[in-house]
């Protein structure tokens, strides 16, 4: 059911958009296992926001690591690191028609299907199907790839009848970075896959180097961060 929200990160050139509404006015959240997970990010973000270097590595390694656990069917733990980094691009001030943050939406929505909380999850998909239609497809996304957002909507509306139908979303399935339906191998979904990089490919020796030490100085770092931080430092606008 996921969209892949670490690729939409990687497809972007330049940073988040920083225009627009601000996240926080773009979506009341419904009572779920969501929220307090989200109160509790919200609660961190102002003092991981204050080393850009952590914040970075740190959410790069929450999109990747999110991916991972929702695709082994670990739905708690994905809608944690989820909702951890729609905190983070709260403090950003990100802009609602950002893709990333709109397939983090999407997500939430998901993990919270796959959890039994229909209603809420809803509310998400609603929610990220309104920011996906208005995300701009720059020329050459189009030439290369066709109205990728269009897929995106139609991907999360067919979410929408299946819990019309009181079904789950087939879990063994997800929506590429640009809007290509793809199905996670037995291998991935068991946690024996290889990993980002391959032999074969060189790029993806760096990936993964690079992937490695984002994860370790992201998370190091912040979880020493927010110690130093805790009951210091409120959450206040980036």
């Amino acid at each position: 059911c996921a969209v892949d929200s670490a690729r939409c990160t990687a497809r972007q050139a330049g940073g988040p958009c920083r225009t627009g509404m601000h996240t926080s006015d773009s979506l009341s959240h419904p009572e779920s296992s969501a929220r307090p997970l989200l109160l509790k990010h919200q609660e961190n973000a102002a003092a991981e926001l204050a080393s850009p270097t952590v914040h970075s590595a740190l959410k790069q390694a929450l999109l990747v690591d999110s991916q991972a656990d929702y695709k082994r069917g670990n739905y708690e733990a994905a809608l944690d690191k989820f909702t951890h980094v729609y905190a983070m691009m709260e403090a950003e001030n990100v802009s609602g028609t950002d893709d990333t943050f709109a397939a983090v939406v999407s997500n939430i929505g998901c993990c919270l299907h796959q959890l039994g909380e229909p209603e809420a999850a809803q509310v998400y998909y609603e929610r990220a199907i309104q920011m996906f239609e208005k995300v701009p497809v720059s020329t050459l996304d189009w030439l290369l790839y066709g109205n990728v957002n269009q897929r995106r909507v139609e991907y999360i509306k067919a979410r929408l009848v299946e819990l019309g139908l009181d079904r789950k979303p087939d879990a063994s399935q997800y929506l590429d970075g640009v809007g290509r339906r793809q199905a996670w191998s037995d291998a991935e979904r068991s946690g024996r896959e290889q990993g980002l990089w391959s032999w074969f490919s060189p790029s993806s020796w760096y990936q993964y180097a690079t992937l490695a030490d984002a994860k370790r100085e992201g998370g190091e770092q912040a979880h020493k961060l927010n110690a130093d931080h805790a009951g210091t430092q409120g959450p206040s606008a980036a």
